[in-house]
């Protein structure tokens, strides 16, 4: 188990730089998959030199103590990973703007992938406020869980997709702060397709049964007294 936890580390870590931002990926730049995978390099440089969640928090949280930064945006970076969120297919020349770099560059920190998290930006966007916010945040995620669940019973598949979503930002510990837009935006529009192949294949199914009906009432074959009269 270890070990298949470190490969896919090896192989997360050689493909997360490159696969960041779908609309600029360099596909030259990426690795073998089996190269990846038996490249350790990547895992404990990524180990060694990358910050932890915490020190990110921290180096926020001590920041605005000691004045950097400026004054609180109160949802500058909340509307940018909104925007951030919008597909491309709806929104042609959108400029996808890396929250991780903006926050970085506002409070004077050297500018690489840090390990971020809902937390640190939310203390980083909304000051305190935060403490509000987060709680509340979380609170509501909980809420439509358990909505989904009490509505999907008699459809495990979409309780299953729709759970999986919700489970899968809650255990991630790494988030963007417009990572929570896109959670409602994929819950949307899973249920969405959902709905829609769903009453399809029940129309479908409607109309297979009534033809099957249709067919099993018509009558087989009606007599022709004409031709009886004549044979006679």
């Amino acid at each position: 188990m270890a070990a298949a936890l470190f490969i896919f580390s090896n192989i997360f870590q050689a493909y997360r730089g490159v696969l960041q931002f779908p609309p600029y990926v360099k596909f030259d730049e990426l690795k073998n998959p089996l190269a990846a995978a038996l490249d350790i390099y990547a895992t404990l440089k990524n180990i060694k030199e990358r910050p932890a969640p915490w020190e990110f928090n921290y180096a926020i949280f001590f920041g605005q103590l000691s004045g950097l930064g400026g004054e609180v945006p109160y949802g500058t970076l909340l509307w940018q990973g909104i925007k951030n969120s919008v597909p491309g297919i709806f929104w042609k020349n959108k400029t996808v703007r890396n929250l991780n770099n903006l926050t970085a560059s506002r409070f004077g920190f050297q500018v690489k992938d840090y390990a971020k998290n809902n937390f640190g930006f939310a203390q980083a966007d909304f000051g305190y406020f935060s403490l509000i916010l987060m709680p509340i945040t979380m609170i509501t995620i909980f809420i439509i869980m358990a909505l989904i669940i009490k509505l999907t019973t008699r459809q495990p598949l979409l309780l299953w997709l729709l759970s999986g979503i919700i489970l899968n930002y809650l255990t991630n510990i790494e988030q963007n702060e417009g990572d929570v837009i896109i959670l409602f935006r994929n819950i949307m529009l899973f249920s969405m397709v959902y709905g829609a192949g769903y009453f399809l294949l029940k129309i479908l199914d409607d109309l297979q049964r009534n033809l099957k009906l249709r067919t099993a009432t018509s009558p087989v074959g009606v007599p022709d007294c004409h031709n009886d009269k004549q044979e006679r």
